[in-house]
């Protein structure tokens, strides 16, 4: 009897392995090993033809167009995509080879991240391609990576193509995202605080600000045209505020002839010491800050670099001459590629360029004695209790 009852058990546990493990194959391991071959075969043959890229996610859409063999995203009315990056995904998911089956289970999709962008939470991305002929030449549900210990499997990720059921493991990476500015150059401007000699904002009801420096050696930033009785809050603000055009990053970008700024816009002129300017006209809608810049270059703005700030630039190797830069090519440069654009702006950019003067001053003198411990705690955050 208790020899049964141990069978019995056995049986049971027996049982129970057999059925965790199915699961796990069901999963993990291949229902069919098949040969590796290419998962678009003929895409190969039709790389330089395809000229629409539809990546699609659960909250976002990017369309990518091929106009006179320049790469433009549609959404941000045909401005400039990444050309390398495109084409790099292109032969990317051309060279996709299926390493194996997985599973048909719609409830395990989720687990390999294939479930489709369709489904609430998901994380995976829709892919499509058509050539210029307007036929579809691949589409791909794109989920989730392979991750393997082992050093001599090759990469991987895991996909499904659009109404089949079997997804698949497939041998080769993917970079694809359906956020906007992951397919365009999103730093636009990188020009240092070091270089700014004037920054100036005007309101629309007439309130205005405006910060300077005298030549490259003066360290901070000064507030021209305090209010009497008033006195800079601190001189922190100011120098952040020369940082504005320091790895400016944008997430959006439309065409100015589809953009009208409202009559509450601000306009700001910031000028370096090159005798570069930068004129701003920036808003807010809906809590979305957009901007529009416009160069221009006036040489006889420009203050000379002394033999100390030359000497202490380190460019130039010892006995080199560095090669002058033309500031007004560089400034046709940049208004032929960003003054017809209107940009999506941080918001910590955005509240640099809404600074009024009331933001930055408050009751004193300004010839009372700069309070540093006053500075840091104004700028340290909280820590909170554990009480």
């Amino acid at each position: 009897m208790i020899k049964n009852k141990k069978l019995l058990l056995l049986s049971a546990v027996t049982l129970a392995v057999i059925i965790a493990a199915s699961v796990v194959v069901n999963l993990r391991a291949p229902k069919t090993v098949i040969e590796k071959g290419l998962l678009f075969p003929v895409l190969a043959g039709q790389i330089n033809a395809i000229n629409k890229i539809q990546i699609k996610g659960h909250e976002e859409t990017v369309t990518l167009l091929k106009k006179a063999g320049q790469w433009i995203v549609e959404e941000s009315d045909g401005y400039p995509a990444l050309f390398d990056k495109v084409r790099r995904t292109v032969i990317s998911i051309s060279e996709l080879k299926v390493a194996a089956t997985r599973t048909s289970s719609p409830a395990m999709y989720p687990r390999l991240g294939v479930e489709g962008p369709e489904v609430a939470g998901s994380a995976s991305v829709l892919i499509t391609l058509e050539n210029n002929e307007g036929k579809e030449v691949a589409a791909l549900i794109v989920g989730k990576q392979r991750h393997s210990k082992s050093a001599d499997k090759n990469p991987g990720l895991y996909v499904r193509r659009p109404g089949d059921k079997p997804s698949l493991l497939v041998e080769g990476t993917l970079d694809i995202t359906a956020r906007m500015s992951d397919w365009f150059e999103n730093t636009i401007l990188d020009i240092p605080s070091s270089t700014i000699r004037e920054i100036a904002t005007r309101h629309a009801d007439g309130n205005s600000v405006r910060i300077t420096r005298d030549d490259r050696a003066q360290e901070d930033f000064r507030l021209e045209d305090i209010p009497q009785g008033q006195k800079v809050v601190t001189r922190i603000i100011l120098n952040r505020m020369g940082t504005l055009l320091e790895n400016m990053n944008v997430s959006r970008a439309r065409a100015a002839g589809n953009f009208t700024f409202p009559e509450d816009r601000q306009v700001t002129t910031v000028r370096d010491f090159n005798g570069m300017g930068v004129t701003i006209t920036s808003t807010e809608i809906d809590n979305i800050a957009y901007t529009r810049f416009h160069f221009d270059y006036d040489p006889d703005m420009a203050i000379a670099e002394s033999a100390a700030d030359v000497a202490g630039d380190g460019s130039a190797q010892d006995g080199a001459t560095a090669e002058p830069v033309d500031f007004a090519a560089q400034v046709s440069r940049l208004n032929a590629t960003l003054s017809d654009w209107v940009y999506t702006i941080p918001e910590f950019k955005y509240e640099i360029l809404a600074k009024r003067m009331e933001d930055l001053v408050k009751p004193g003198s300004p010839d009372d004695p700069v309070n540093v411990n006053e500075e840091i705690k104004l700028f340290t955050p909280e820590i909170p209790s554990d009480q």
